[in-house]
């Protein structure tokens, strides 16, 4: 799987193309580890291009989400097609855990916030 990563604003942005399936969670895996060893824990995952995601790359995105957090910094999930913003809005109950934004923009928007460990405007409803 092909991940598209530059930095804006001192956020990371992260853009995975096709399926995070069960070949595709382990780049997305190995991609966040590496960002967290080089000290970047202010991401966001662009999923526009995302046509799949299965419950481990899922689980990938929680645990980096829960490390991030730890270092100061946040993942924010942003663009989710439909179907993928539905199985978002069952699967999150605390959204300031991972929130979701409707687009990459947002997603910085998150970040300029004061608190951006509290999901507020950003969020989608």
């Amino acid at each position: 799987m092909y991940i598209d990563r530059h930095l804006e604003s001192g956020v990371v942005i992260l853009r995975p193309e096709d399926r995070l399936d069960i070949i595709g969670y382990l780049d997305l895996e190995e991609t966040l580890g590496d960002l967290l060893f080089d000290g970047q824990s202010r991401v966001i995952i662009d999923l526009s291009l995302v046509t799949y995601v299965n419950s481990t790359s899922l689980a990938v995105m929680a645990r980096f989400a829960r490390e991030a957090d730890l270092d100061g910094g946040h993942l924010v999930l942003a663009s989710p097609n439909k179907t993928f913003q539905r199985i978002l809005d069952l699967a999150l109950t605390d959204k300031s855990f991972l929130p979701v934004c409707p687009t990459v923009e947002a997603a910085l928007a998150f970040f300029k916030q004061p608190n951006s460990g509290e999901m507020t405007q950003a969020s989608t409803p």
